[in-house]
């Protein structure tokens, strides 16, 4: 295969990648905001919508090994050009930020939110709930806004 047919189909690996990430993601964040409506009143609700949505966090980790084999495919398409531009740069810098976010915000207050959920003996804490509510709806608009970012870097391409 030549570099030159590397680098559309890496190309198109690249955003099938992102639209399933950000897809799953966005996805997350909707049925997100069904799940606080029913927590604090019908847990086996929530506990359904937990269990039906786990595929979005594989989804989503598809995604991203999808968006990594078409990166590596564009860079070795164009031999690794793009790695000296600033706008790569910054985007390399906004991709370490999602992860960060990813072990920072959402580990800790998703293992809050299951223990809240199978912990089906202990009285809701009100508190608490808002707290890891409040974390993980941070978390997902945090995510969407870098991946926005990312987005503009990407499209506008400055140095």
């Amino acid at each position: 295969m030549t570099s030159f047919s590397l680098l559309p189909l890496g190309l198109v690996l690249h955003i099938s990648g992102i639209v399933v990430m950000v897809g799953s993601l966005f996805a997350g964040y909707l049925t997100n905001l069904q799940l606080w409506k029913c927590l604090p009143y019908d847990r086996d609700r929530a506990l359904t919508i937990v269990r039906a949505t786990a595929p979005l966090r594989m989804a989503g980790g598809v995604g991203g090994i999808v968006i990594v084999a078409g990166g590596i495919l564009m860079m070795t398409a164009v031999h690794g050009a793009f790695m000296h531009q600033v706008w790569f740069k910054v985007k390399m810098g906004i991709l370490a930020v999602l992860i960060v976010n990813m072990i920072v915000l959402e580990r800790p207050a998703g293992r809050r939110l299951r223990r809240m959920l199978y912990d089906g003996q202990a009285p809701v804490d009100h508190m608490a709930m808002s707290a890891t509510r409040a974390r993980i709806r941070f978390f997902y608009l945090l995510q969407l806004g870098l991946f926005l970012l990312i987005f503009v870097v990407s499209a506008y391409k400055f140095n």
